[in-house]
């Protein structure tokens, strides 16, 4: 008989897993007590997260500062460029608002003033030539002008007279010789029948020999020349109408001849009025020119007068004197210090931080200061509240414009 191998699992493990009564129990695989660690790195991990995003961590920097009253310490300064000539205030002199500090020479507005003087006198120099010019061509404008405005209503006046009367004299002579020679052209049509009658008798007559042949030649030379003289009238009446015709163009002419005088009188007229339009056009300019200057010089002489004497912005106590006698001395450039006076309650503090510390500083955080002369461990400080960052770095320059030298 071949020999069994023993069972890898217990039959009472088989018997459970092949009872279907117990196919829908979990099989406990960690114990309850083992989910208390579990739980606890849980609750850690979640609170790590939510101080990351909400935490903060104290940083604390440290700078330099004063403690001072807003404006207290003011800069006094030369309102404009020139050579310091005396000052009349010394370190501790008290002074008031308006009191005078100093007297300064204003070089350059002295200078600037002498330029606008000497541009004024140019100017007139150079206004009086030119007016002089203007006025010699303006004299010779007017007397052209009224040289030929004279010859031109001399004209004007010759035509409109001598027109009418040419034009009626000359139609009363042709009417005339109108009528004269009408009448002289009816005679001779009246004529000229009787004499080609007679000339037909004596032509009858001289063929039956009662007359002779020279009163037929006298007869027929009568008969022509009535003729003849009927023609030369008709050419004379021709003549006549050509006349006419002639002067009634000649009256046209005179007519447009007035009109054009008129219109050469009163391109006269305006050439006067333009004439005198440039010379107030260009007096005006003138006048502009100086009183643009005048008022130039006076801007400046009041400067002059103003800005020589450096007054105190401000009623306070001189702390600092930084300019002499003699310097030199631009827009801006510091004479001294002047403390104003001012209340306790207005005490700040003005603190300066490297740029790397000053960007971690906020409005509204809280600052702790210690003056220099008591232990921070004994006395401890005054605690503040930030109520200004400045958005840029400070210079010196304008480090001094708030807290002296």
């Amino acid at each position: 008989m071949t020999q069994q191998k023993p069972p890898i699992f217990r039959q009472q493990a088989l018997d459970r897993l092949s009872d279907p009564e117990q196919l829908d129990r979990l099989m406990p695989v960690v114990s309850p007590v083992d989910w208390l660690p579990l739980g606890g790195l849980a609750i850690f991990g979640l609170i790590g997260v939510l101080w990351s995003i909400v935490g903060t961590i104290p940083i604390t920097v440290t700078g330099k500062g004063v403690l001072i009253n807003p404006r207290r310490v003011v800069q006094l300064q030369s309102p404009i460029s020139g050579q310091l000539e005396s000052l009349t205030i010394r370190t501790g002199q008290c002074v008031k608002k308006d009191d005078i500090l100093g007297i300064i020479d204003p070089s350059d507005l002295k200078q600037q003033l002498q330029q606008q003087r000497d541009k004024l006198a140019q100017l007139k120099q150079q206004i009086a030539k030119i007016t002089l010019l203007r006025q010699q061509r303006t004299q010779l404008e007017t007397t052209a002008i009224t040289a030929e405005r004279t010859s031109l209503q001399q004209r004007l006046r010759d035509t409109e007279t001598l027109t009418p009367q040419l034009q009626n004299q000359g139609l009363t002579s042709i009417l005339s010789q109108r009528r004269s020679l009408q009448q002289q052209l009816k005679d001779a049509e009246e004529l000229t029948p009787i004499l080609q009658q007679r000339l037909a008798k004596q032509r009858d007559l001289q063929k039956q020999g009662a007359i002779s042949s020279e009163r037929i030649l006298q007869a027929e030379q009568d008969y022509r020349e009535t003729r003849q003289t009927i023609s030369e009238i008709q050419a004379q009446l021709q003549q006549l109408q050509v006349q006419e015709t002639e002067l009634q163009q000649n009256y046209l002419e005179n007519i447009n001849t007035i009109s054009q005088i008129k219109a050469e009188l009163e391109t006269l007229d305006t050439r006067s009025k333009q004439l005198e339009q440039d010379n107030l056009e260009a007096t005006n300019t003138e006048k502009n020119q100086t009183q643009d200057i005048k008022q130039t010089i006076a801007r400046l002489q009041q400067d002059v007068a103003d800005n020589s004497i450096i007054k105190s912005p401000h009623t306070g106590c001189i702390l600092e004197i930084t300019a002499t006698v003699g310097e030199y001395l631009n827009p801006g450039n510091p004479l001294g210090t002047l403390q104003t006076p001012g209340k306790a309650r207005d005490m700040i503090s003005v603190t300066y931080f490297p740029v790397e510390d000053g960007k971690k500083i906020q409005p509204g955080m809280k600052i702790l200061i210690t003056p220099d002369t008591v232990k921070r461990t004994r006395y401890g400080g005054i605690v503040g509240k930030i109520t200004e960052v400045s958005p840029f770095s400070i210079t010196s320059a304008g480090a001094s414009s708030v807290i002296g030298k």
